[in-house]
């Protein structure tokens, strides 16, 4: 039985979708980053997985996972679902802005970006998506966000 399919039968026999691990991550959070086919999120999502929970440590979404782990296809979901894209976590960095700092996979910037994305916003930095690609020295992040935003 691959893990989806376990995930499925869990959720099907009553388990809840939301238990918090002693890291503050729900199943969603742990899919998000292993889950290769997006289907464990699909499982979770349909049986009452909060979308937009929060681990405990960082704050972050599970959106904010699967892009710093280039899981195109659960970021797909994800913000197909209704993710919030400009989700803070606790140092004020939206998923693009995390997308900025750990991934070059253009898939994933043109992901967040035609999904109402907002570049603008400043983390506790002060640094907006730009300036944190910039920063990371992301060239393919700088040209997503250029093409997308030109007047930069």
């Amino acid at each position: 039985m691959a893990n989806a399919d376990a995930v499925r039968t869990l959720l099907e026999l009553g388990a809840q979708p939301d238990p918090v691990n002693s890291a503050g991550q729900t199943p969603l959070h742990l899919a998000a980053v292993h889950d290769l086919t997006g289907r464990c999120v699909k499982h979770l999502l349909t049986h009452g997985a909060n979308l937009n929970s929060r681990d405990a440590l960082y704050g972050e979404t599970a959106l904010h996972k699967a892009v710093k782990t280039e899981m195109l296809c659960v970021v797909e979901f994800l913000v197909k679902a209704g993710a919030d894209v400009n989700a803070q976590d606790h140092a004020g960095n939206t998923p693009a802005h995390t997308a900025a700092t750990h991934t070059s996979d253009l898939h994933v910037w043109n992901v967040l970006m035609m999904s109402n994305g907002d570049p603008n916003i400043k983390n506790r930095n002060g640094e907006t998506v730009m300036a944190a690609a910039q920063r990371a020295k992301n060239l393919e992040g700088v040209a997503v966000l250029k093409q997308n935003f030109p007047s930069w």
